[in-house]
Parts: C-alpha cells; structure tokens; sequence
C-alpha cells in the first residue's frame, strides 16, 4: 500500500504543477500516461480473491486517473466537450457489451458497471478531454513515443535475459495461474507492467503510431535523426512478448 500511495500521490502531483503551470487538459495526457509505467499489480485492494487480483483493488491507473479528472473540474482553465461525435457512441457500444457480456457470463454484481467503467470510460473520457487541442499534441507525442519506447526496451530485455525490470523494482507479479518462465520462439514470453503478456503487447501497439509519427519526421530531418531507429525497439519489444494477436496488430 505503502507503495501504491507513494507512486498515486506523485502523479497528483505532476498533474497539479502542469495544470497550474501550463494548461489542465494538456496535463492530463502528462500524468496518466505516466501511468502505464506502472503495474496492474500494484494497487490498494478492497477484498481477496484466490483466482486473480484483477478488479479487486484500485490500481495507479484508474486511482490517478479518477484523481486528475475530479481535479480538473475545479482548476480555472478547464474546458469540457460537450458535442457527441463517432467515437462517444462507439465508446457507450463498448461499455454496454461489457457490462451485458459479464452479467450473462456471470451472475451480477456491483462490480460489473463499475469496472467496465474503469476499464472503458475512465480512460476514454480522459483521452477525450485531454485531445481538444492539436497543440497538446504538438506538445506531448514526443513524451507519448518515449512511454513506448521504454516499455518495449523493457520487454525486450526480460525476453532475453527472462528477467522483467518491473518486478526488480515493485516486487514479483502475481501468476495467476501462468508460468513463471513461459518460453515462447527461445524468448521468454514479456509480462513487463501487465499480468499477460497479450495485455502488455497490445499496449506497445496502441503505443506504435506515435513511435511511427516520430520516424516519419526524423526521416524529414525534422528531429534527431536517433528516433529512425524508434520503430525497430518498438517492433521487438512487441515481438519478445510472444503474442500473435499484437504482433498482427
């Protein structure tokens, strides 16, 4: 817990001193990607469960998250995004699948709206918040690919050396029923900050595009010329976690 206070309040914080110092919507694409360097595993937990951790605590990301957008309702600058568009009603699609495929799967509980919340509008309304301005873009891709980049060069390293960074640093991840040394193609299948390894591929890829935008404009010569080589790291970090659905994606 110790840990999960620590790591929830210096995020706040980041997003504070952005908010006030710059613009509290562009603060938001700081603080919460800044999120995903952190794993699913660490997390201020409400009940036990013996098969699996996942929604059975609050985790960094949906904490800062909830944090940073109650926060942003009070700080002068804010702007709020009232017109629906596609992506509003593909994201409401989402949410009602969800919530319709765990209560037919699964007897209902209090928990099924409110994680298919954290798990669907929570970062949806923060993106959709955040992205009201191609300046907060022009401002923060490049820190958007470099959250990509690390978590690949992470992924890559536990696939070589079957030592994930992660777990040195915030204790051994819970295995859920996984293989402690799951061998795929002779890498060890990444879990990095995630609790599967197609969890932790998938968010390299959602990563990917910014990775891409950064080496189109290096080979404009637009940047240093270090960020060509960008997509070769991303690539291979996907690849050393061993799942085929990222690595088509």
């Amino acid at each position: 817990m110790f840990v999960w206070l620590t790591v929830v309040l210096l995020l706040t914080g980041l997003y504070l001193y952005w908010a006030i110092r710059f613009d509290p919507a562009e603060a938001l694409g700081v603080a919460i990607p800044a999120t995903w360097l952190f794993p699913a595993w660490v997390l201020l937990p409400f009940f036990y469960s013996p098969n699996s951790i996942v929604a059975t605590g609050l985790d960094v990301k949906v904490a800062v998250t909830s944090i940073c957008l109650i926060l942003y309702c009070f700080i002068p600058g804010r702007r709020f995004p009232v017109k629906f568009v596609l992506s509003d009603y593909a994201m409401l699609t989402l949410f009602v699948v969800h919530h319709c495929s765990d209560a037919l799967n699964d007897e209902w509980k209090w928990t099924v709206p409110a994680r298919a919340c954290a798990e669907w509008y929570l970062p949806y309304i923060a993106g959709r918040v955040c992205l009201q301005s191609a300046r907060t873009i022009r401002r923060l891709w490049a820190y958007w690919a470099a959250i990509g980049i690390v978590l690949g060069l992470a992924a890559i390293i536990e696939g070589v050396t079957r030592v994930n960074p992660f777990e040195l640093v915030f204790g051994v991840r819970p295995y859920e029923g996984a293989s402690h040394d799951h061998v795929r193609w002779g890498l060890r299948r990444a879990y990095g900050v995630t609790l599967n390894p197609i969890y932790f591929g998938s968010i390299q890829v959602l990563l990917l595009g910014w990775i891409a935008y950064a080496a189109f404009r290096s080979l404009k010569k637009e940047i240093h010329w270090v960020w060509a080589f960008a997509p070769a790291v991303a690539l291979l970090g996907i690849i050393c976690t061993g799942s085929r659905g990222p690595i088509f994606g």
